[in-house]
């Protein structure tokens, strides 16, 4: 029904913004799956880190510095 895709595309939260802008600022640019391996993003569930990311660039927090490597905006 509807309440698994609304899950799916539920509002990305601060926090999840936060966690990941804090472990790109600790510990440098990352790819998406390194970032991934620090964060314990496999746990967040399908393509949600990807999700995370893309509304933490929208929101001028995470910058691209590659194809697939991304850092803290500072």
């Amino acid at each position: 029904g509807s309440t698994a895709l609304r899950e799916t595309y539920r509002a990305v939260s601060d926090r999840e913004i936060d966690i990941v802008v804090q472990a790109l600022r600790q510990d440098g640019p990352a790819t998406t799956s390194g970032l991934a391996k620090r964060i314990g993003a496999r746990y967040w569930g399908p393509g949600r880190l990807r999700e995370v990311v893309r509304e933490a660039q929208r929101r001028g927090r995470v910058v691209r510095r590659g194809r697939e490597t991304f850092a803290a905006d500072h």
